[in-house]
């Protein structure tokens, strides 16, 4: 073990749960590593704003008032902390965001700090394709200061083609806790595993909202509830949009907003199917969680647009058999037909068709959810994940 004092000081900047969603379950992650504790002396900065993922993105006196007062704790950090190595994982896609993120940048370089920044989805070549020539100029500046700029899969890095240095990408995906794998030997589990349970659970976890995908599982999945045994859970947050989240990353085009409320009227309370449908309300936690995902036997996310969603990552650990948009980093992570399906976000006909072969199968079902878990225990446990972490910034 490395003596605290000698440790290297690492300032840790991301939004801290709750919420409970991706960006916050990341950050959780990454101040409370044993690996990353045992070679750093860290310090965490958090840049929650909502403690509701409903309330997300609301622009008021509140929003400006923690940009002051996050601009005043990074200082006093810089100060009286003195890292070396500024972890900065919120990085915005949007020009307010930007105010944020560049200010860091610029603060980090004017104490001589060395800062690595996660792109945690995948809209930033959009964002900046849209820009006119002086913000893309600005935004290509400040983020050539950084030291590393971190995607979350090899997929994902193509995003900065032609606006980064050579060497200046890396990769660090998402993680999950030994805690929530080895769930799956729990005696909570064990004694579920013995239950007569007929019923197939298929799991929905992400916001409510077209961007997600949801509106298309519900006119996907109501012909499929009618003619097979299954269960729809729902967790998340009913949302009417997605905050900065407009385009088919597959296809580039803009996708239609739907009535998320008038596609549950249409395919599930007119189909008869409400007995059928689980709301599970905004995401759960500790064991609660873990009971959603273990006790489920088919995953899916048909969104529009990732960057490395925690909620597949999580289904995978849990054996859950994954039907997933072949968007952000999924294609990196799943090999269709051998620990998961990817479809194209929209097609509806696609996501039905995928959705029926793992439910009708269960064969197919099997392969896939073992299959799943062991790309987890492979590739995204945290141990794994951290060390390979550990190298990047050794190398700045």
């Amino acid at each position: 073990m490395i003596e605290k004092t000698m440790k290297p000081k690492l300032l840790i900047i991301g939004p801290y749960p709750p919420p409970f969603a991706g960006p916050e379950i990341g950050t959780k992650t990454l101040v409370e590593s044993s690996v990353l504790n045992e070679f750093y002396q860290i310090k965490h900065l958090n840049t929650t704003v909502r403690k509701s993922n409903a309330q997300k993105g609301k622009l008021d006196i509140v929003m400006f008032y923690s940009l002051f007062k996050y601009i005043f704790g990074l200082i006093n950090n810089l100060l009286f902390f003195r890292p070396k190595f500024i972890m900065y994982t919120p990085t915005s896609a949007t020009k307010l965001g930007w105010v944020r993120d560049g200010s860091t940048i610029v603060l980090s370089k004017i104490f001589f700090r060395k800062i690595l920044i996660q792109f945690r989805g995948g809209h930033f070549r959009f964002f900046y394709d849209s820009l006119g020539g002086t913000s893309k100029a600005i935004i290509k500046f400040l983020i050539n200061k950084t030291d590393k700029v971190l995607a979350q899969s090899d997929c994902l890095t193509k995003q900065f083609d032609a606006v980064l240095k050579q060497g200046k990408v890396g990769v660090f995906p998402n993680a999950i806790s030994s805690e929530f794998y080895d769930f799956a030997d729990s005696k909570i589990m064990q004694e579920y595993k013995q239950s007569d349970n007929k019923q197939l659970i298929v799991l929905f976890a992400g916001h409510l909202s077209t961007a997600k995908g949801y509106s298309d599982l519900l006119e996907a999945i109501s012909p499929l509830m009618k003619k097979y045994n299954i269960r729809l859970r729902c967790m998340g947050v009913k949302k009417t949009s997605e905050r900065n989240v407009f385009y088919n990353q597959l296809t580039g085009d803009k996708f239609e907003q739907r009535d998320v409320e008038e596609c549950y009227k249409q395919y599930i309370v007119d189909q008869g199917l409400e007995a059928q449908f689980d709301y599970l309300g905004d995401r759960n936690t500790g064991i609660e969680k873990y009971k959603i995902y273990y006790q489920s036997d088919i995953f899916v996310l048909p969104s529009y647009s990732e960057g490395f969603s925690m909620a597949v990552l999580e289904a995978m650990a849990a054996a859950s058999a994954v039907v997933v948009s072949r968007v952000g980093a999924l294609p990196d992570v799943i090999n269709s037909g051998d620990n998961g399906i990817l479809t194209n976000p929209g097609e509806v006909e696609q996501i039905r068709l995928a959705l029926e072969s793992v439910i009708s199968n269960s064969e197919l079902r099997e392969k896939l959810s073992v299959k799943a878990r062991k790309t987890v225990s492979d590739c995204f446990i945290e141990e794994i994940v951290m060390k390979n972490l550990v190298k990047i910034i050794s190398t700045i």
